[in-house]
Protein backbone atom coordinates (compact mmCIF):
# COMPACT_ATOMS: atom_id res chain seq x y z
CA UNK A 1 0.00 0.00 0.00
CA UNK A 2 1.25 3.46 -0.63
CA UNK A 3 2.41 5.22 2.45
CA UNK A 4 1.23 8.51 1.57
CA UNK A 5 -2.25 6.75 0.90
CA UNK A 6 -2.37 5.10 4.27
CA UNK A 7 -0.97 8.44 6.27
CA UNK A 8 -3.88 10.07 4.60
CA UNK A 9 -6.43 6.97 5.50
CA UNK A 10 -4.98 7.64 8.83
CA UNK A 11 -5.57 11.36 9.22
CA UNK A 12 -9.09 11.11 7.69
CA UNK A 13 -9.80 8.85 10.49
CA UNK A 14 -8.82 10.24 13.15
CA UNK A 15 -10.27 13.39 11.78
CA UNK A 16 -13.91 11.31 11.46
CA UNK A 17 -13.80 10.87 15.26
CA UNK A 18 -12.88 13.97 16.24
CA UNK A 19 -15.71 15.10 14.56
CA UNK A 20 -18.34 12.64 16.42
CA UNK A 21 -20.78 15.24 17.48
CA UNK A 22 -23.97 12.87 17.13
CA UNK A 23 -25.77 15.06 14.87
CA UNK A 24 -28.02 12.37 12.93
CA UNK A 25 -27.51 9.54 15.60
CA UNK A 26 -30.97 8.04 17.16
CA UNK A 27 -30.11 7.63 20.48
CA UNK A 28 -32.95 7.39 22.88
CA UNK A 29 -32.48 10.39 25.11
CA UNK A 30 -29.97 11.79 23.62
CA UNK A 31 -29.68 16.04 23.72
CA UNK A 32 -28.57 17.44 20.91
CA UNK A 33 -27.64 20.57 19.83
CA UNK A 34 -29.98 22.07 17.33
CA UNK A 35 -28.71 21.80 14.16
CA UNK A 36 -27.96 25.13 11.99
CA UNK A 37 -30.23 24.53 9.37
CA UNK A 38 -33.17 24.91 12.51
CA UNK A 39 -31.24 27.82 14.45
CA UNK A 40 -30.60 29.84 11.91
CA UNK A 41 -34.17 30.53 11.04
CA UNK A 42 -34.37 31.98 14.41
CA UNK A 43 -31.34 31.72 16.96
CA UNK A 44 -32.55 33.47 19.68
CA UNK A 45 -35.69 31.25 20.24
CA UNK A 46 -33.21 28.46 20.88
CA UNK A 47 -30.89 30.55 23.13
CA UNK A 48 -31.48 31.19 27.15
CA UNK A 49 -32.58 34.44 28.24
CA UNK A 50 -32.00 33.90 32.12
CA UNK A 51 -30.87 30.26 33.20
CA UNK A 52 -28.66 27.75 32.16
CA UNK A 53 -29.22 23.75 32.18
CA UNK A 54 -26.80 21.43 31.43
CA UNK A 55 -23.29 21.84 29.22
CA UNK A 56 -24.20 23.91 26.25
CA UNK A 57 -24.58 27.07 27.99
CA UNK A 58 -23.07 27.11 31.11
CA UNK A 59 -20.85 29.48 32.46
CA UNK A 60 -21.86 31.92 29.45
CA UNK A 61 -22.23 35.83 30.74
CA UNK A 62 -25.50 36.91 30.58
CA UNK A 63 -26.55 33.92 32.61
CA UNK A 64 -24.25 34.16 35.34
CA UNK A 65 -27.45 35.85 38.22
CA UNK A 66 -28.98 32.57 38.33
CA UNK A 67 -25.81 30.33 39.34
CA UNK A 68 -26.44 32.29 43.01
CA UNK A 69 -30.12 31.22 42.69
CA UNK A 70 -28.82 27.33 42.21
CA UNK A 71 -26.85 27.86 45.05
CA UNK A 72 -29.29 28.94 47.43
CA UNK A 73 -31.78 26.65 46.15
CA UNK A 74 -29.47 23.61 47.43
CA UNK A 75 -28.49 25.08 50.39
CA UNK A 76 -32.23 24.93 50.94
CA UNK A 77 -32.52 21.54 50.55
CA UNK A 78 -29.53 20.68 53.27
CA UNK A 79 -31.19 22.94 56.01
CA UNK A 80 -33.55 20.17 56.36
CA UNK A 81 -30.81 18.14 57.51
CA UNK A 82 -30.06 18.14 61.20
CA UNK A 83 -26.39 18.93 61.88
CA UNK A 84 -23.27 20.16 59.65
CA UNK A 85 -22.16 16.36 59.24
CA UNK A 86 -25.36 15.08 57.97
CA UNK A 87 -25.31 17.86 55.61
CA UNK A 88 -22.09 16.99 53.87
CA UNK A 89 -22.85 13.31 54.06
CA UNK A 90 -26.41 14.16 52.09
CA UNK A 91 -24.15 16.17 49.24
CA UNK A 92 -21.82 13.82 49.17
CA UNK A 93 -24.76 11.21 48.50
CA UNK A 94 -25.79 13.52 45.41
CA UNK A 95 -22.39 13.90 44.10
CA UNK A 96 -21.86 9.96 44.21
CA UNK A 97 -25.40 8.94 42.23
CA UNK A 98 -24.30 11.82 39.59
CA UNK A 99 -21.04 10.39 39.26
CA UNK A 100 -21.87 6.58 38.98
CA UNK A 101 -23.70 7.69 36.03
CA UNK A 102 -21.04 10.26 34.01
CA UNK A 103 -20.17 7.92 31.27
CA UNK A 104 -23.87 7.60 30.26
CA UNK A 105 -25.01 11.46 31.21
CA UNK A 106 -21.69 12.52 28.80
CA UNK A 107 -23.12 9.85 26.37
CA UNK A 108 -26.00 12.37 25.59
CA UNK A 109 -25.07 15.47 24.92
CA UNK A 110 -23.03 16.32 21.86
CA UNK A 111 -19.25 16.40 22.18
CA UNK A 112 -16.41 18.03 22.59
CA UNK A 113 -18.22 19.91 25.84
CA UNK A 114 -15.03 21.69 27.28
CA UNK A 115 -15.84 21.29 31.16
CA UNK A 116 -13.63 19.22 33.62
CA UNK A 117 -14.65 16.23 35.05
CA UNK A 118 -15.76 17.62 38.61
CA UNK A 119 -16.99 20.64 36.97
CA UNK A 120 -19.33 18.48 35.31
CA UNK A 121 -20.92 16.98 38.44
CA UNK A 122 -20.97 19.94 40.22
CA UNK A 123 -23.06 21.52 37.22
CA UNK A 124 -25.46 18.63 37.00
CA UNK A 125 -25.80 18.59 41.24
CA UNK A 126 -26.26 22.24 41.16
CA UNK A 127 -28.82 22.37 38.30
CA UNK A 128 -30.62 19.17 38.83
CA UNK A 129 -31.11 20.54 42.46
CA UNK A 130 -32.16 23.77 40.98
CA UNK A 131 -34.87 22.17 38.69
CA UNK A 132 -36.48 20.32 41.63
CA UNK A 133 -36.54 22.76 44.29
CA UNK A 134 -38.29 25.12 41.66
CA UNK A 135 -41.01 22.64 41.04
CA UNK A 136 -41.17 21.92 44.60
CA UNK A 137 -41.70 25.77 45.97
CA UNK A 138 -44.21 26.28 42.91
CA UNK A 139 -46.25 23.02 43.40
CA UNK A 140 -46.64 22.55 47.69
CA UNK A 141 -45.55 26.75 48.24
CA UNK A 142 -43.55 25.86 51.17
CA UNK A 143 -42.28 28.98 51.63
CA UNK A 144 -44.15 31.94 53.23
CA UNK A 145 -41.78 34.48 52.38
CA UNK A 146 -42.15 35.91 48.83
CA UNK A 147 -39.23 34.24 46.40
CA UNK A 148 -37.63 36.78 43.66
CA UNK A 149 -37.55 33.87 41.57
CA UNK A 150 -41.28 34.13 41.05
CA UNK A 151 -40.77 37.00 39.40
CA UNK A 152 -39.53 35.30 35.96
CA UNK A 153 -41.07 32.07 36.19
CA UNK A 154 -42.17 32.30 32.82
CA UNK A 155 -38.73 33.39 31.42
CA UNK A 156 -37.32 30.60 33.87
CA UNK A 157 -40.40 27.83 31.75
CA UNK A 158 -39.57 29.19 29.04
CA UNK A 159 -35.82 28.37 28.98
CA UNK A 160 -36.53 24.71 30.85
CA UNK A 161 -38.12 23.70 27.86
CA UNK A 162 -35.30 24.92 25.30
CA UNK A 163 -33.81 21.97 23.83
CA UNK A 164 -30.64 22.60 24.57
CA UNK A 165 -31.58 23.01 28.10
CA UNK A 166 -32.26 20.00 29.19
CA UNK A 167 -30.78 17.38 31.58
CA UNK A 168 -31.55 13.72 31.15
CA UNK A 169 -35.01 12.82 33.34
CA UNK A 170 -33.59 9.71 34.39
CA UNK A 171 -30.94 11.99 36.61
CA UNK A 172 -33.75 14.14 38.14
CA UNK A 173 -35.59 11.37 39.11
CA UNK A 174 -32.43 10.01 40.50
CA UNK A 175 -31.70 13.11 42.60
CA UNK A 176 -35.18 13.63 43.44
CA UNK A 177 -34.77 10.21 45.31
CA UNK A 178 -31.89 11.67 47.30
CA UNK A 179 -32.95 15.05 48.06
CA UNK A 180 -34.15 15.89 51.81
CA UNK A 181 -37.70 16.85 52.23
CA UNK A 182 -40.12 18.47 54.74
CA UNK A 183 -41.41 16.26 56.71
CA UNK A 184 -44.92 18.24 56.97
CA UNK A 185 -46.28 17.00 53.88
CA UNK A 186 -47.05 13.73 52.93
CA UNK A 187 -47.61 11.62 51.15
CA UNK A 188 -45.72 14.40 48.46
CA UNK A 189 -46.03 14.48 45.11
CA UNK A 190 -43.86 13.22 42.29
CA UNK A 191 -41.59 14.22 40.02
CA UNK A 192 -43.78 14.20 36.99
CA UNK A 193 -46.92 15.22 38.99
CA UNK A 194 -45.06 18.08 39.62
CA UNK A 195 -43.85 18.70 36.64
CA UNK A 196 -47.13 18.82 35.13
CA UNK A 197 -48.39 21.13 37.42
CA UNK A 198 -45.26 23.66 36.59
CA UNK A 199 -45.69 23.62 33.13
CA UNK A 200 -49.30 23.48 32.70
CA UNK A 201 -50.34 25.09 35.67
CA UNK A 202 -52.90 22.67 36.89
CA UNK A 203 -52.83 19.54 38.42
CA UNK A 204 -53.08 16.64 36.94
CA UNK A 205 -56.41 14.15 36.41
CA UNK A 206 -55.00 11.13 35.63
CA UNK A 207 -51.97 10.56 37.80
CA UNK A 208 -51.79 6.76 37.43
CA UNK A 209 -51.37 7.57 33.42
CA UNK A 210 -49.03 10.87 34.13
CA UNK A 211 -46.55 8.87 36.07
CA UNK A 212 -46.53 6.01 33.50
CA UNK A 213 -45.18 8.10 31.14
CA UNK A 214 -41.43 7.49 29.77
CA UNK A 215 -39.60 11.27 29.06
CA UNK A 216 -36.15 11.43 27.91
CA UNK A 217 -36.35 15.23 29.65
CA UNK A 218 -38.43 17.60 30.42
CA UNK A 219 -39.26 18.89 27.22
CA UNK A 220 -40.23 15.73 26.06
CA UNK A 221 -42.12 15.51 28.95
CA UNK A 222 -43.95 18.50 27.56
CA UNK A 223 -44.60 17.16 24.36
CA UNK A 224 -45.99 13.93 25.83
CA UNK A 225 -48.38 15.44 27.83
CA UNK A 226 -49.71 17.85 25.07
CA UNK A 227 -50.37 14.37 23.42
CA UNK A 228 -54.15 13.70 22.67
CA UNK A 229 -54.93 10.47 24.19
CA UNK A 230 -55.57 7.47 21.66
CA UNK A 231 -59.23 7.18 20.38
CA UNK A 232 -59.86 3.97 18.95
CA UNK A 233 -62.27 4.81 16.18
CA UNK A 234 -59.67 7.32 14.55
CA UNK A 235 -56.87 4.72 13.98
CA UNK A 236 -56.68 3.13 10.74
CA UNK A 237 -56.95 -0.22 10.05
CA UNK A 238 -54.10 -1.84 8.19
CA UNK A 239 -55.89 -2.80 5.25
CA UNK A 240 -57.18 1.58 5.03
CA UNK A 241 -55.47 3.80 3.39
CA UNK A 242 -54.64 6.94 5.76
CA UNK A 243 -54.77 9.93 3.67
CA UNK A 244 -51.72 11.37 2.43
CA UNK A 245 -52.46 14.76 2.00
CA UNK A 246 -54.94 17.27 3.87
CA UNK A 247 -58.04 19.04 1.66
CA UNK A 248 -57.89 22.88 2.32
CA UNK A 249 -60.64 23.83 4.22
CA UNK A 250 -62.85 26.03 1.96
CA UNK A 251 -62.31 22.28 -0.58
CA UNK A 252 -63.82 20.23 2.95
CA UNK A 253 -66.93 23.15 2.85
CA UNK A 254 -68.51 21.70 -0.51
CA UNK A 255 -68.98 17.95 0.15
CA UNK A 256 -70.98 18.92 3.25
CA UNK A 257 -68.31 18.92 5.81
CA UNK A 258 -68.18 21.67 8.11
CA UNK A 259 -65.34 23.00 10.43
CA UNK A 260 -66.66 25.02 13.69
CA UNK A 261 -63.72 25.81 16.59
CA UNK A 262 -64.08 24.33 19.66
CA UNK A 263 -62.56 25.00 23.17
CA UNK A 264 -60.59 22.14 24.60
CA UNK A 265 -57.48 21.76 27.14
CA UNK A 266 -55.40 19.64 23.97
CA UNK A 267 -55.38 21.69 21.09
CA UNK A 268 -54.10 18.79 18.82
CA UNK A 269 -57.27 16.88 19.35
CA UNK A 270 -59.22 17.56 16.30
CA UNK A 271 -62.57 15.59 16.52
CA UNK A 272 -64.38 14.81 13.70
CA UNK A 273 -67.81 14.18 14.87
CA UNK A 274 -71.24 14.13 12.65
CA UNK A 275 -69.33 15.52 9.82
CA UNK A 276 -68.34 18.62 11.80
CA UNK A 277 -64.25 19.07 11.93
CA UNK A 278 -64.13 20.10 15.20
CA UNK A 279 -60.05 22.69 15.75
CA UNK A 280 -59.38 24.32 18.68
CA UNK A 281 -58.50 28.05 18.32
CA UNK A 282 -54.90 28.44 19.56
CA UNK A 283 -53.54 31.67 20.34
CA UNK A 284 -49.68 31.55 20.63
CA UNK A 285 -48.45 34.45 22.63
CA UNK A 286 -44.50 35.50 22.55
CA UNK A 287 -43.74 33.82 25.19
CA UNK A 288 -44.35 30.61 23.71
CA UNK A 289 -42.81 31.33 20.60
CA UNK A 290 -39.74 29.61 21.72
CA UNK A 291 -41.18 26.85 23.65
CA UNK A 292 -43.05 25.55 19.88
CA UNK A 293 -40.15 25.70 17.98
CA UNK A 294 -38.15 23.89 20.38
CA UNK A 295 -40.58 21.53 20.61
CA UNK A 296 -40.05 20.93 16.56
CA UNK A 297 -36.39 20.81 16.95
CA UNK A 298 -36.78 17.90 19.39
CA UNK A 299 -39.09 16.32 17.13
CA UNK A 300 -36.88 16.54 14.19
CA UNK A 301 -34.07 15.76 16.11
CA UNK A 302 -35.61 12.27 18.02
CA UNK A 303 -37.11 10.20 15.86
CA UNK A 304 -38.77 8.30 17.76
CA UNK A 305 -40.67 11.16 19.37
CA UNK A 306 -42.77 11.43 16.70
CA UNK A 307 -44.21 14.67 14.52
CA UNK A 308 -47.65 16.04 15.96
CA UNK A 309 -46.24 19.37 15.93
CA UNK A 310 -43.39 19.14 13.31
CA UNK A 311 -46.15 18.75 10.72
CA UNK A 312 -47.01 22.71 10.88
CA UNK A 313 -47.26 21.83 6.92
CA UNK A 314 -50.96 20.75 7.86
CA UNK A 315 -51.98 24.25 9.32
CA UNK A 316 -50.85 25.73 6.24
CA UNK A 317 -53.14 23.38 4.02
CA UNK A 318 -56.25 23.52 6.85
CA UNK A 319 -56.03 27.68 6.39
Amino acid sequence: MNIEVSTLAHSMLADLHNNNNNYGKAIPGHIPRVPPNIRNINRAAYDPKVLSIGPYHHGKPGLQAMEDHKKRYLREFLTYMPGELEKLEKLNSLIYSVRTLEEKLLSLYNQPLNIERDDFIKMIVLDGCFILRLLIKIRVRLESEADAIFEVVPLLRRDLLLLENQLPFFILEKLYELIPKPNSIQPFPTLKEMAFAYLTMKLSTDPIALNNLEAYHLLHFYDLILLPKPRDHLIFESNQNAPSTVPQASKQEEPGIKITAKKADNFLEVPFVEGKLQISCLEIKDVAIPIFRNLIAFEQCCPTAGNHLTDTRFMDLMV
